[in-house]
């Protein structure tokens, strides 16, 4: 059996057997296969550094490391954030960049995330929330360390341990010092 150079379609070669109705059929498959994958846009695996925003001084100085895959329509994200205490946290709302656009038609979608908190030694999990086609994340966390309840992640006025911090942290940042953040999961794009 032959094949096509790009998209590796099968056709008959001249001392293969007969076999009128599985060549025809390999054939339709390998073409829905071909179409499927350009449709689904799937990559190989790929880094990427995301955006990192706050809604007020913007912050600075986490390492990333991410890398994510597109398959089916479904990409799978996974993102590492060094926070050192040369990082700026900024202040307000923080947020992280996406790699793919999230899916127009899901109003909302979620995966994990979890950050540790070095200079007290806790770890916080919560989740990231994104819109419809959004290409950027909200993290939320407990708003303390023995709380259920759940904000977006916030960093104080610059002040260690300061009310207006999610999560609030005595005598740390929600996002300085030392530690780190982690994202990982799988969206619709």
């Amino acid at each position: 059996m032959g094949a096509t150079d790009v998209y590796q379609l099968p056709w008959p070669e001249l001392g293969d057997l007969a076999d009128g109705p599985d060549g025809y059929q390999d054939l339709a498959k390998a073409t829905e296969a071909a179409l499927l994958l350009e449709k689904t846009g799937d990559t190989d695996t790929k880094s990427y550094t995301p955006t990192f925003a706050s809604s007020g001084a913007q912050p600075s100085g986490i390492s990333w490391t991410g890398r994510y895959q597109v398959r089916n329509g479904w990409c799978q994200l996974s993102l590492f954030g060094q926070i050192s205490a040369a990082t700026n946290g900024g202040t307000g709302q923080l947020t992280v960049g996406l790699p793919v656009r999230a899916r127009a038609d899901i109003p909302e979608q979620e995966i994990f995330v979890k950050l540790y908190q070095g200079n007290v030694g806790w770890n916080f999990t919560g989740f990231a929330w994104f819109p419809a086609n959004s290409l950027v994340m909200y993290p939320h966390f407990p708003t303390r360390d023995a709380s259920s309840v759940m904000a977006a992640w916030t960093n104080g006025n610059g002040q260690p341990g300061n009310s207006q911090m999610v999560p609030l942290i005595p005598g740390g940042f929600a996002c300085g010092g030392s530690g780190n953040i982690c994202f990982t999961g799988r969206y619709q794009v």
